[in-house]
């Protein structure tokens, strides 16, 4: 069964989204594409990843497009785990889900060293990697940004610096 998940998360996510329109997406869904993904790496590495959703908004529907948004939690949970790669224990990720009154919000952090403050400023532009030759593009962030702008959204990195915690905010 697990197999079957993950194969499924995987024909999921590797659709080609050119053609694919906003509809209302149930967020659970969004995230079982991507827990399927990663969740024999997190369990090799001994990373934690944690929900929290006190509001029960995984069953809630979000208008956009179920592939991209996917690829852009794809893209932060990935950052996230490369991280926390060279990091001490704890090794967590948490990812929480909240509303107001007409947004959504899914903050994704992570235990791993504080982002400097030069780097927060370089982040979202395209061809910035923090990663070493041949372990990343600098394209991930820069891409995640287009794409939820074009869900009529916002994507950034929370202002506390002793904080790594992307947040995304999408019309509820």
């Amino acid at each position: 069964m697990r197999i079957s998940k993950i194969i499924q998360g995987m024909r999921n996510l590797s659709r080609d989204s050119s053609n694919e329109t906003m509809e209302d997406v149930k967020v659970k869904d969004v995230f079982d594409d991507v827990i399927s993904v990663f969740s024999e790496r997190f369990r090799h590495q001994s990373i934690l990843l944690t929900f929290v959703d006190k509001d029960q908004l995984m069953e809630t529907f979000i208008k956009g497009k179920r592939i991209q948004i996917s690829h852009v939690l794809m893209n932060l949970i990935g950052n996230s785990f490369d991280s926390l790669q060279s990091n001490p224990a704890p090794k967590e990720i948490t990812v929480k889900l909240e509303k107001s009154v007409d947004t959504f919000f899914i903050k994704v952090s992570d235990t791993g060293k504080p982002i400097p403050q030069e780097t927060r400023l370089k982040l979202f532009q395209p061809f910035f990697t923090t990663k070493g030759i041949g372990k990343g593009t600098g394209l991930g962030l820069s891409i995640s940004k287009s794409i939820i702008e074009s869900h009529r959204g916002k994507i950034y990195l929370s202002p506390n610096l002793e904080l790594n915690e992307f947040i995304i905010e999408m019309p509820a």
